[in-house]
């Protein structure tokens, strides 16, 4: 019997009673066996034309079933069956793991998230523009909320992602200089990667000249922002102190009557939370986030007194 070299990225290693069986034409499938004592979980595609092994399976060896398996290959598939437990074989696996082991593979992974990355930056870019334009016509952006929003939006998003964009382009020429080593054409990635290069250069220009279109009506705008955040801090300053000295912290409440309290508390807080992250949205467009920052704190305190009464109350029903 003439032996086959060990060649390849990964290579089996040495075992006994091990299954050699054709999975295709031009290719064998080892699988299993014994490693001395110990079974050995995995599976090795052999290439009988370059003689060399690939690795399409492996688990930890402490998911073989100590009764032992049967197996084979059917249709292209690894088929087991193994005991559920008792003396009969009644239980029937099947996984096709060459199928498994392609969708893990490495450039094929590397090629589907690049492309991902610059269509997601593509997007991003276009969208960018898109609301940099409605700046132009700074009349629409004093008669229109939602038409500055997506300006200061777009203005917000460059300053807190412009270092993150920087870095994934270098990364995303890195990536691409792999997969050219590993013969995959990405002449068209590489094109569009240039173009995105140079978008990026004229969005990061236009960034000035939105700014100072847009400050005055942003200095009058964040005014009444300003305002909601200090009277919606000012609500829930109240809603603490009213929180505070509710019967839920009082044990003679009794937990059938704590419960629906405690509901009813969740449910406000919820709501406080929602207005939150919507003001919270608004001070980082308007560049003024710590007006809200009392807001949100007080709401967590509330919510983390809430989580611990109704710890105390869940013990008290079982008592």
């Amino acid at each position: 019997a003439e032996s086959i070299p060990l060649a390849g990225a990964s290579v089996p290693c040495a075992r006994a009673f091990a299954m050699l069986q054709a999975t295709g034409e031009g290719s064998m499938m080892l699988y299993g066996g014994m490693s001395g004592k110990d079974p050995v979980n995995d599976a090795f595609i052999i290439d009988c034309e370059t003689n060399t092994f690939r690795l399409v399976y492996r688990a930890d060896p402490a998911f073989c079933n100590p009764t032992g398996e049967l197996a084979t290959i059917h249709g292209g598939e690894l088929v087991t069956v193994k005991s559920a437990g008792g003396n009969r074989f009644d239980v029937v696996s099947t996984i096709d793991p060459v199928k498994l082991a392609d969708g893990y593979d490495f450039v094929k992974l590397m090629t589907t998230g690049v492309k991902k990355q610059i269509d997601d930056l593509e997007s991003f870019f276009n969208q960018t523009e898109g609301a940099f334009g409605m700046a132009e016509d700074p009349e629409k952006l004093k008669e229109s909320f939602d038409f500055l929003m997506k300006v200061m939006s777009a203005l917000y998003n460059i300053k807190a992602r412009k270092a993150g964009i920087d870095l994934e382009l270098d990364c995303i020429t890195e990536t691409l200089n792999v997969l050219t080593k590993e013969k995959v054409s990405t002449k068209s990635l590489e094109d569009r990667m240039k173009d995105l290069r140079t978008q990026w250069e004229e969005i990061k220009k236009m960034v000035p000249e939105v700014k100072e279109t847009v400050a005055p009506i942003q200095e009058l705008r964040g005014d009444e922002i300003a305002a909601q955040i200090s009277e919606f801090s000012a609500k829930v300053t109240d809603y603490r102190m009213d929180f505070t000295n509710r019967p839920i912290f009082k044990y003679e409440t009794g937990f059938k009557t704590a419960y629906p309290m405690l509901d009813a508390a969740n449910e406000e807080m919820t709501a406080l939370s929602k207005e939150i992250d919507h003001l919270t949205n608004l001070a980082n467009m308007f560049e003024f986030p710590e007006k809200i920052k009392e807001a949100t704190e007080t709401v967590a305190e509330c919510r983390e007194e809430l989580v611990m009464v109704r710890d105390v109350w869940d013990f008290s029903a079982l008592v």
